[in-house]
């Protein structure tokens, strides 16, 4: 999951980074939402979180590395004006650790609740993009 990093400031007794989770907001079928803070900084995100401890949770790791594989996608079609608006919350960075992988997101204040939330424009971009995306390799 190294096709994004952070700048994120080191802790100063040991130079590991440290991420500070403040609030929890939701769980679902594969992981669960924190808010959350980095040491330096007063900004909230939102961490995703997968814990892996048992065999059994391979399967949810799995699932957050290919989430975060279309985020990265998303986000390049972003960059590159192939999308003129931003149909997901931004991804800035992804974490991968022995029991735990976590991805860190916009805050996002509202939940889409139904595709016809979307304007025509957005819609017409997460149709475009999905059909671009029909495939994720699992390596």
């Amino acid at each position: 999951m190294s096709d994004n990093s952070l700048a994120i400031p080191p802790c100063a007794r040991n130079d590991k980074l440290r991420l500070w989770f403040t609030r929890f907001i939701a769980s679902g079928s594969t992981g669960s939402v924190w808010q959350c803070r980095f040491d330096t900084s007063y900004d909230s995100f939102a961490a995703k979180i997968v814990e892996v401890l048992r065999p059994s949770d391979a399967e949810n790791r799995q699932r957050l590395r290919n989430e975060f594989k279309i985020y990265l996608i998303l986000d390049e079609a972003y960059q590159s004006g192939q999308l003129r608006d931003r149909i997901a919350p931004r991804c800035y960075g992804a974490f991968e650790g022995s029991y735990m992988d976590v991805l860190i997101l916009d805050l996002c204040e509202s939940i889409l609740n139904s595709w016809d939330d979307l304007s025509a424009s957005e819609r017409y971009a997460a149709e475009i993009m999905s059909n671009n995306c029909s495939y994720i390799d699992d390596t």
